[in-house]
Formats: C-alpha cells, sequence, structure tokens
C-alpha cells in the first residue's frame, strides 16, 4: 500500500459512527504490525491529522484547520452564502447546498430554518449517490 493511501485510508475510518479507535482496533483493521501502527499513528499526530485522547486516536487540529480554510476560501461557499441566506429568511425553511467530489455527493453548507428538525446530513456528510433531493438534482444536471 502506498504511503499516501495509507494515510487516508486510516483518517477514512473515522466516522460519526465511530469518531475514536483504539491501537488495537487499527492494527486490526489493517492487519499492521504493532510496531508499524505506532510508527503511523505517530507520524499522523506529529502532522496533526490525527490527536491522541485518553487511549484513543480521533481526528486532529489539521483536519479542523482544513475545514476553516474551505468555509473561508471555497469559490462555490463565496458564491453561494447570500442566496442560502435569503432563500432561507425569505421561505423560513433549511437550506443547503452539495457537490459533486468524484463518485460523492457531500454537504458543503447548510443552514437550519426557524423549524429545523434533526437533518441527517448536514455539512460533511457524504449523500447517498442515488436518493435524496440534492443528489437526484446534481445527477439530473450531468451530461
Amino acid at each position: 500500500m502506498a504511503s499516501i493511501t495509507k494515510v487516508l485510508s486510516i483518517l477514512d475510518i473515522f466516522t460519526h459512527e465511530k469518531p475514536l479507535w483504539t491501537v488495537e482496533e487499527i492494527q486490526e483493521k489493517f492487519n499492521f504490525s504493532q510496531p508499524q501502527t505506532y510508527r503511523y499513528l505517530k507520524e499522523r499526530c506529529d502532522s496533526r491529522l490525527l490527536a491522541k485522547f485518553k487511549n484513543y486516536y480521533m481526528l486532529g487540529s489539521k483536519i479542523i484547520e482544513f475545514d476553516a480554510t474551505i468555509r473561508i476560501c471555497d469559490p462555490l461557499l463565496i458564491q453561494s452564502q447570500d442566496i442560502l441566506e435569503n432563500i432561507n429568511k425569505e421561505y423560513d425553511i433549511d437550506v443547503s447546498l452539495a457537490s459533486m467530489y468524484g463518485m460523492n455527493i457531500i454537504t458543503t453548507a447548510h443552514i437550519s430554518g426557524p423549524e429545523s428538525k434533526n437533518i441527517i446530513f448536514g455539512r460533511g456528510v457524504r449523500l447517498p449517490l442515488l436518493s435524496g433531493a440534492n443528489s437526484k438534482a446534481i445527477l439530473s444536471s450531468l451530461n
């Protein structure tokens, strides 16, 4: 497995459902040796991609910094912010923006309305490719 693939695959295991992993769980998940697991975790912690919390590992501060950069600099978010806010205020509804990255559709912005329900597909959540309004709108616009 190439080094960059290992970096990304380790980051991919951290989800909403399981945000914390032990060394043993990571070692078992990737079939790494114990020294290899500790080395990879140390490298990811040194780069702030991961952080240690008690006996667990979680996503690190660098991920938060990346998110802040995207929120501030993403051209689509910048151009759509006023539009999303205007729709939200005018119709008092939840408004979301989703983008397609490769074969993934991800919610990139969400503004809650006054009677907002618990939105399952908020910012940063990968949407099902073939279901949901956002996914269907994006897929219908593809040539």
